[in-house]
């Protein structure tokens, strides 16, 4: 039922060093040891900066991939523009467009955006996630618009990570990664463990065999699609 991801850092010695974060309503889960506060890392080596990037990302593409899954965001909606190529300033402001028409129709719904570079074209664009028959085209009226039905949790993820490839490369016209209605965002549950193995024999009996299990220098990483 999940996806777990592990890393494995921090003092070894404590008994309940790693704690799981369980996404319930996105079917995954994140073991890990809490982040060393400020003062302890005194004596640590100057930041990678490379490492960060690389973290912020993987942090963004995570949070995208719940946010989809928990509100079971099933159309993905690619839209494009007309005629000249769009800056980053129009792309904001026709989504933020497109959402408010469609709060009016239908309220207050889930819905994901990202700015997207085409990597042939080089013209900007977006790929947006929406609750199955939410996106109403005519509130599109910039350029042509394909929806894609995604009928597995499975399907969902891999579109999610589809979309936040660029997440290592952020567009510099955009301040966030990914934009996203407020409100939705999965909450964790979260619960102490001694150890990464702890915490996937603790996954394992509420949930049952993952269907898929990859270990990394991370840790592990864990998926069940139901």
């Amino acid at each position: 039922m999940g996806v777990l991801e592990g890393a494995r850092v921090g003092n070894e010695t404590d008994r309940f060093n790693y704690r799981v974060m369980l996404y319930p309503d996105a079917l995954e889960a994140t073991v890990a040891r809490p982040s060393v506060p400020a003062k302890s890392r005194a004596h640590c080596p100057e930041p990678d900066l490379e490492r960060s990037k690389q973290v912020a990302a993987r942090r963004a593409s995570a949070a995208t991939r719940r946010f989809v899954v928990a509100n079971h965001l099933s159309d993905l909606v690619t839209l494009t523009f007309a005629g000249a190529p769009p800056s980053a300033k129009t792309l904001r402001r026709s989504m933020n467009d497109a959402v408010r028409s469609i709060r009016a129709r239908v309220g207050s719904v889930p819905w994901l955006w990202v700015p997207h570079l085409g990597t042939t074209t080089g013209r900007l664009h977006s790929h947006a996630f929406f609750g199955r028959g939410a996106f109403d085209p005519a509130c599109w009226r910039f350029g042509r618009i394909h929806i894609t039905p995604l009928k597995t949790v499975d399907e969902m993820r891999r579109r999610a990570g589809y979309v936040s490839k660029q997440y290592l490369d952020p567009l510099d016209e955009f301040r966030q990664r990914y934009r996203c209605a407020q409100g939705f965002q999965p909450k964790p549950e979260i619960i102490s463990v001694g150890s990464i193995d702890e915490g996937l024999a603790f996954l394992a009996s509420r949930f049952g065999e993952p269907s898929h299990i990859n270990l990394t220098q991370w840790g592990a990483h864990t998926q069940w699609n139901n």
